[in-house]
This record gives structure tokens, C-alpha cells and sequence, in this order.
């Protein structure tokens, strides 16, 4: 069975919006469509699962070690007054330090 190159198969956009490589033989049919819907879903996707790695994983550990003095080189302890409670909230944060200036990094959805 010889190998088919599915990036060498035409573009058609069928309907508005949604594009598609379609294959046919008396075989078998083959059709990949992709919408913009599926880029914004995968997005979505690794940003949850990034969050959550950060959130569980990667923040406590960092945020502790950030606590008790260790220095850790690209990170910051950022603390704010909580909303409602007023309570502190401390979250790492990636910093950056060019000359006299301090420069926070984050990450937003």
C-alpha cells in the first residue's frame, strides 16, 4: 500500500470556516477538517493543564523554598491582600531583573 502525504492533499473549505484535505480511493476515504473552534479548544486545554501543573505541583514546593529565604534564581514571592478577607495571599512569580529595574512575569489565560 503505498504512503500518502496528507500535508501534499489539497486545501477545500467546504463550508465557511472550516477547512479540509480530503483523500479518495475505491478503498478507503479519508478527510481531515479543522475549524478555528479546534484551535481555541486545544488551547484551553494546555492552558488547564498547565494551570493545574503549576497550581499543584510546581507553586508549593517553589513557594515554600521562596518563603524561607532560599533564593531561587527567575523567581519572586508576589503578595497581595486577599479580595474579601483581606488575608495575604503569596503566589511565585517569574522576575527578571534588567539594571535598577524588577520585572514580574505571569501567566494569563
Amino acid at each position: 500500500m503505498p504512503f500518502i502525504d496528507t500535508n501534499a492533499l489539497e486545501v477545500i473549505e467546504r463550508l465557511p470556516g472550516w477547512q479540509g484535505r480530503y483523500f479518495h480511493s475505491p478503498s478507503m476515504t479519508f478527510a481531515h477538517l479543522a475549524t478555528e473552534v479546534t484551535q481555541v479548544a486545544v488551547g484551553e486545554m494546555k492552558h488547564r493543564i498547565v494551570h493545574t501543573l503549576q497550581k499543584y505541583l510546581l507553586n508549593p514546593p517553589i513557594k515554600l523554598a521562596l518563603a524561607i529565604g532560599l533564593p531561587l534564581p527567575g523567581y519572586a514571592l508576589l503578595e497581595t491582600k486577599g479580595r474579601k478577607t483581606g488575608n495575604p495571599r503569596r503566589t511565585p512569580v517569574g522576575d527578571g531583573r534588567i539594571g535598577n529595574e524588577f520585572w514580574l512575569g505571569v501567566c494569563r489565560k
